[in-house]
């Protein structure tokens, strides 16, 4: 389920509103390992915390998938590239305390399996 994968991947962290920046990076570095690294590059972010989720659905599967099951080594650096607190709130959400400023979130999305 590739298509998934791709999905989540680079569609997962969709909530920052316009006057956020967001440049995305995805790479593959060992194909078959079934991975990908995700790099968010953020600008403009000077909030407290920040929420990040991924979807549960994706549009006509008419089935809960809960994306962030297959989410792994979630990162989050300022801009001095100091890692930052993250806490997992639930299967499909993280809160990252963000002081001074967030500048980048990294994460991996494995494949998902044909029956999840």
């Amino acid at each position: 389920m590739l298509r998934y994968l791709a999905f989540y991947g680079v569609a997962a962290f969709g909530t920052l509103y316009a006057q956020y920046r967001v440049e995305y990076t995805v790479t593959v570095p060992n194909p078959e390992r079934r991975s990908i690294y995700v790099q968010m590059g953020l600008s403009g972010f000077r909030e407290s915390k920040a929420t990040l989720k991924m979807p549960a659905w994706a549009p006509g599967s008419y089935t809960t998938l809960n994306f962030g099951r297959w989410i792994d080594s979630v990162q989050a650096f300022d801009a001095l590239n100091k890692s930052l607190r993250i806490i997992r709130k639930d299967i499909n959400t993280w809160e990252i305390d963000v002081s001074p400023s967030l500048a980048r979130i990294s994460y991996i999305a494995r494949d998902i399996p044909e029956e999840p």
